[in-house]
């Protein structure tokens, strides 16, 4: 996925149903431009990469049936134009982070993971 770097202005990504591994790498954060992220359906592990904050232009994001693991990165909280994030199915874990019902005005899954603690009452602000 390193090939990705010269790729700056790609507007949508649709990597769904295949048999992707490893790591999500951080460049991919690198392309800004990009408003879809769909890599539904792969074997992909490893952190949320906290780079994906940079994508400043994103508006769906779809990582869900993965193998990703540990906490949402609270950085997503930066992506003001998300509108659909799905992270369901995967193996994060830690507490969803206050920001994100903020950020996600239409679609958020968080379905089958190891999640934990207290809902925040700003989840009943959401839009």
């Amino acid at each position: 996925m390193e090939q990705f770097r010269q790729l700056l202005v790609l507007e949508r990504i649709i990597l769904s149903d295949n048999f992707l591994s490893g790591e999500l790498p951080r460049v991919i954060g690198n392309i800004s431009s990009i408003g879809l992220l769909d890599l539904f359906n792969n074997r992909l592990s490893g952190k949320v990469p906290e780079s994906l904050e940079d994508l400043s232009r994103i508006r769906q994001l779809y990582p869900h049936r993965n193998q990703l693991s540990g906490e949402i990165p609270t950085k997503l909280g930066s992506c003001r134009n998300l509108n659909k994030l799905d992270l369901s199915y995967n193996m994060l874990t830690g507490r969803i982070p206050e920001n994100i019902s903020g950020i996600v005005k239409i679609f958020l899954n968080l379905l089958n993971n190891f999640l934990q603690g207290p809902l925040h009452t700003c989840f009943s602000k959401m839009y």
